[in-house]
């Protein structure tokens, strides 16, 4: 296979070490001067850039959204019910700052809602000319043996390139599940401190992160208190006490990116029980006036992107349902803050595979999201016998959005593999999987001389051209036709456990026929962008673990 140059030169540079660009004035040595709250106000503060005041730059306790008036100041009456602080980072602009590998937009409050309390934020200048974010899905470390996994393989791969590379801001997105609730209290106990203190092995790279339905603490009864209340907020203190807000937003490169918690837990507090735990897709009455303030001070020319853990749409492209009369569940409902806006992008994770909604009209808006496969595979039990697979047969990777003139692309990147590692090739004659509870089209024996082909991150707009090289030197063209079924070598692998999720119905899997069992195949997928990935086809190919463990490695 085969990539462009483009591509090459992109995925190169794509994580460079950030330098700031100093305002005018460094941050002032000096006390800052005194300041008194407006009445009512119990959280107050200046946002600056050394000794420059920033205007208009959104400040939120988590409800309520205020801008900064010309002089950088800003008040809020809060209930401190989150408990923190935070601002929406402007763009050309990054926290001066940050406990790694927090990007440090959020600061923890010291003192309850009858006491007015300063918060003030230092900014300082950033070159966003061009910038590239690295979106993690899943990454769901539970065991001593995952954090290993993922230190050797994603955190290697990355590492590898941050010291050496220093022409535009990098950052990281995650989608959620970042952990594994259940085995903050089993096992090998590992939480979200643990998670903490294993991305800071990532050299300097600043991550925002999104909460999923795995991050929350499952030893207190949700259920009940959402309820009562229509709100989960305890089972959040944990998240949000080491990793802040669970909805925010913040700018990069002319972009607003909104984190958005769309996760109700319905955990019934019993931590002896892995049937205790539950979660419905929705977002609470609290978190949707906070969205709405949020996106009132945003043009509606301005691009849009929208990290969340539950999908919007399932893989066949159909609306996701609400679950529930009580919070803001469906996809209209979810999506009606949006409306003006003329660009808006959803990634999402939680599924442990890989497709993508383009363009879907919801009541009149057109509705583009990308669920963005898992860095942990399926749990990373694939990924322990040597091939990290996702549970359609993505490989655990992650997305890389390049950000310029207000325009970004995007590219799937499988750990480990070469950049232009795009499809996976089957050959059906060799397979028999008559030992595989799975059923569909990839079980028993057939010498119909088909081949299949996994292109992980398709859309309708890539093109997927084979040819057949035949005996006397001519080329034949095969029609790829999709096919929804399962990936072979997934379902190979797997072997039901504890923690791992059985084989999925893929959307982005093709199947042309040969004339014969012999003949060689010219694959080439070729994307949006113009990146194109090759695979000449030599038939019979052998179907094992080892021929695709080894297939583009890097």
């Amino acid at each position: 296979m085969k990539t462009s140059r483009r591509l090459s030169r992109i995925i190169i540079l794509l994580l460079s070490v950030v330098t700031a660009v100093s305002c005018e004035q460094q941050i002032p040595e000096t006390p800052a001067e005194e300041l008194t709250p407006q009445e009512g106000a119990n959280i107050y503060g200046k946002v600056m850039c050394g000794d420059r005041p920033l205007k208009n730059v959104s400040v939120s306790d988590g409800v309520t959204v205020v801008r900064t008036g010309n002089d950088g100041v800003y008040n809020i009456k809060s209930a401190k019910e989150n408990g923190y602080v935070f601002i929406s980072i402007p763009s050309g602009y990054t926290m001066a700052e940050a406990s790694l590998p927090s990007a440090g937009f959020w600061k923890g409050l010291k003192t309850k809602s009858a006491t007015p309390e300063r918060v003030d934020f230092s900014l300082v200048q950033e070159d966003q000319a061009q910038s590239t974010m690295i979106v993690m899905g899943d990454i769901q470390i539970f065991s001593e043996k995952s954090v290993a996994e993922f230190n050797d393989t994603f955190i290697r791969e990355i590492n590898k390139y941050l010291p050496s590379i220093n022409m535009w801001p990098v950052y990281g997105l995650t989608l959620g599940d970042m952990t594994w609730d259940w085995y903050w209290y089993h096992g090998d106990m590992i939480g979200i401190t643990n998670y903490i203190l294993t991305m800071r092995k990532l050299n300097g790279l600043r991550v925002f992160n999104t909460v999923g339905n795995h991050d929350n603490d499952m030893q207190f009864d949700s259920l009940s208190e959402f309820q009562a209340t229509g709100e989960d907020r305890t089972c959040m203190d944990a998240y949000r006490s080491k990793l802040g807000p669970t909805c925010f937003s913040y700018n990069i490169s002319g972009v607003h990116f909104v984190s958005l918690d769309d996760v109700i837990t319905t955990n019934k507090g019993d931590i002896t029980s892995k049937d205790s735990r539950g979660n419905m897709r929705g977002v609470t009455k609290y978190d949707m006036q906070w969205l709405k303030e949020d996106l009132s001070y945003v043009s509606e020319d301005t691009p849009v992107i929208v990290s969340i853990h539950i999908p919007l749409f399932n893989f066949r492209g159909k609306p996701q349902k609400g679950n529930t009369d009580s919070v803001n569940a469906s996809v209209e409902e979810i999506t009606a803050p949006f409306k003006k806006f003329k660009n808006v992008l959803f990634i999402s994770g939680h599924t442990h595979y890989l497709y993508n909604i383009e363009n879907y009209d919801v009541s009149g808006l057109k509705v583009t999201e990308w669920n963005s496969g898992a860095i942990s595979g399926n749990f990373w039990v694939p990924a322990l016998k040597g091939l990290n697979l996702c549970t359609d047969g993505t490989p655990g990777g992650y997305r890389i959005l390049t950000f310029q003139n207000r325009r970004y692309t995007s590219r799937y990147k499988a750990i480990g593999k070469n950049s232009d590692y795009m499809f996976r090739a089957y050959d059906r004659n060799q397979m028999n999987l008559t030992t595989s509870k799975i059923t569909g089209e990839i079980v028993g024996e057939d010498k119909n001389n088909y081949v299949y082909i996994n292109v992980w991150d398709y859309k309708p707009s890539w093109r997927i051209t084979v040819k057949e090289q035949m005996a006397d030197g001519s080329e034949k063209n095969l029609t790829a036709v999709k096919v929804e079924t399962y990936d072979p070598l997934f379902t190979l692998m797997y072997e039901k456990s504890l923690t791992d999720s059985g084989p999925q119905l893929s959307g982005t899997i093709f199947r042309v026929q040969a004339s014969s069992p012999t003949t060689t195949l010219v694959i080439e997928v070729k994307d949006e962008y113009a990146n194109s990935s090759k695979e000449v086809m030599k038939r019979p190919k052998e179907f094992s673990l080892n021929t695709y463990t080894t297939e583009m490695a890097e």
